[in-house]
């Protein structure tokens, strides 16, 4: 028998799960002491061996989460997991840029798409846990912070990525200021505790750190049934209706932040779960609430209202907005020209309206 590759590798309590399709066509499933698993490593190989030229060939664009991970899991952790760092670091930037070339809808299409649209250079997750996201994200510097890594084959600090086991609350405290660029950092993706009142101090310390042109982006920010927007997982798991998915409460901060932050644009995308916007800037529109009706906003009340509570979009106007970025930069650097070189002559009120539309230009 010769093994042509592994459909399956996981960890399961203290044993390592392999399930091995061999050249008779079946499946073998074998059960390893991680303390034996060197032992398998030259079978390991060249299962490994058989699988390095695997592509994403899949062609159809309603792929959940779900599938990805399992991509994630049976066809590029084992490079990781074998020491095989350098191919499983290929793999993982062709699955982020196959998500990104094909318009799939989900926060690691939206961070990556944000990064290159605007060049950006510095990446910080808070809520890393196993690293599906985080490993994704293609970005010359990048900061994880969780206060307990899942990260299987372990994790270490290298010339672009960092990794700080502690809480949010702890790393802003001690380490933010000496590690994050001078300049801030470019976009911060949160996805830690789901609550109103840490996903709020998340976003308020990001703030803090984020650089003048830089986006915060925020997962589960539009719980998709009543378990899962419970404001603590304990509830969300005691729910018989809890299917395992659970967003808790983060969702009243978009609405904090749309009532009392008139300097920030706050959006939600409707997909995955909701992907939360957030960047320095004029707001679209604004709530009028008070932090006691903010808080008593369930999830029902939510759904009634939850287009204008946060600012919802469409995966559509995400792409357009992005493309809103290409036509303002031409039309900043034309004016910059024109008012460099030619020195435009006033000529009515037309003139300083339009001078007016880009205030930084004076």
């Amino acid at each position: 028998m010769r093994v042509l590759g592994i459909k399956r590798i996981e960890f399961s309590g203290n044993e390592i799960v392999l399930d091995i399709i061999s050249d008779e066509g079946s499946e073998i499933s074998l059960k390893i002491n991680p303390l034996f698993f060197p032992a398998f490593a030259a079978t390991i190989y060249k299962a490994v061996e058989n699988f390095k030229n695997f592509y994403f060939s899949l062609n159809i664009k309603n792929y959940n989460e779900i599938l990805f991970q399992d991509i994630y899991r049976n066809f590029i952790l084992p490079y990781k997991l074998m020491g095989f760092e350098e191919d499983f670091r290929k793999k993982i930037k062709e699955l982020v840029y196959f998500q990104v070339q094909n318009n799939f809808q989900n926060r690691v299409v939206v961070v990556q798409s944000i990064i290159d649209k605007f060049n950006f250079k510095s990446y910080l997750e808070i809520g890393v846990e196993t690293g599906f996201s985080f490993f994704q994200i293609q970005a010359q510097k990048k900061f994880a912070v969780d206060p307990n890594f899942k990260i299987s084959g372990g994790f270490k600090d290298s010339e672009n990525e960092r990794f700080f086991q502690m809480t949010s609350d702890d790393f802003f405290e001690r380490f933010a200021e000496k590690v994050l660029p001078g300049e801030g950092v470019d976009i911060v993706f949160i996805d830690g505790l789901h609550t109103f009142e840490q996903s709020l101090k998340d976003v308020q310390n990001s703030l803090k750190f984020l650089s003048p042109r830089g986006f915060i982006v925020m997962h589960d920010c539009l719980p998709h049934n009543f378990p899962s927007s419970l404001p603590s997982l304990e509830e969300a798991v005691k729910h018989p209706d809890f299917d395992g998915g659970w967003s808790g409460d983060v969702y009243k901060t978009i609405i904090y932040l749309r009532t009392f932050f008139k300097d920030l644009f706050v959006a939600v995308l409707n997909c995955d779960h909701g992907v939360g916007i957030i960047k320095r800037g004029e707001p679209e529109n604004t709530l009028n609430l008070t932090l006691d009706e903010i808080r008593n906003i369930d999830f029902f009340k939510l759904m009634e209202r939850k287009e204008e509570l946060l600012n919802l979009k469409s995966w559509e106007w995400f792409s357009n907005w992005l493309s809103f970025f290409d036509v303002q930069s031409s039309i900043i650097s034309h004016t910059l020209f024109f008012k460099i070189h030619f020195v435009i002559p006033p000529v009515g009120d037309r003139t300083e309206n339009a001078i007016k539309s880009f205030p930084h230009l004076r």
